[in-house]
């Protein structure tokens, strides 16, 4: 449910009601953070030799390097650069991509709550609880890919997955082949109809 549902831990309950937050705020959130990490860009870009000038005023040895070893002088221009870029840039590019996941997971947990509902509604052998809790009993590989399917999959796949385990847990549930012939049992009947054999 990638979240998507995000990856649920083992033994975890997976969330199945919408997100209290409304999509259409964090959505204009978003939005306004994407325009001023692009403006925070495009001012990196324009100001960044103004920066550079201003180093080189405030550092000798860095002037001094310009003409005495071009290729230091560079490199330290380059760290320089990547400094900056890591205090003004990344920070919000951080958020940004934050906020973005949260979207996801609003959007992906109110499109599972509707699924839910609609599962419910159609009075299936198995409710969407039952079938949520079932969920957190499966390995995570396989909780990953259930969490990657669409919402309205979800309850229907899970449902497979439980039914198809019954008859394993029967099998399990069986008491072990007894050997030898039963008492009262005549040596001429077939050997098929024996109880131990039909297990």
């Amino acid at each position: 449910m990638e979240q998507n549902i995000q990856p649920t831990p083992q033994g975890a309950t997976p969330p199945n009601t919408p997100a209290t937050n409304e999509p259409q705020n964090k959505e204009q959130m978003l939005q306004a953070m994407q325009n001023e990490l692009n403006q925070a860009m495009q001012s990196l870009e324009s100001d960044f030799a103004k920066k550079c000038v201003s180093l080189c005023e405030n550092d000798p040895e860095l002037e001094e390097l310009f003409f005495s070893d071009k290729e230091q002088f560079f490199l330290k221009i380059l760290e320089y650069q990547n400094q900056v870029f890591k205090e003004e840039i990344v920070p919000r590019q951080e958020k940004v991509a934050n906020l973005q996941g949260e979207i996801e997971f609003d959007n992906k947990m109110q499109e599972l709550d509707s699924a839910k509902k609609q599962w419910d509604s159609q009075n299936p052998p198995v409710s969407a609880d039952e079938l949520l809790a079932f969920f957190t009993t499966l390995p995570p590989e396989v909780q990953k890919e259930l969490e990657a399917l669409p919402s309205e999959s979800v309850f229907p796949t899970l449902l497979e997955i439980m039914q198809s385990q019954k008859p394993q847990e029967q099998n399990q549930d069986l008491p072990q082949q007894v050997n030898g012939s039963p008492a009262n049992v005549s040596s001429q009947e077939p050997q098929s109809d024996l109880p131990t054999q039909r297990y």
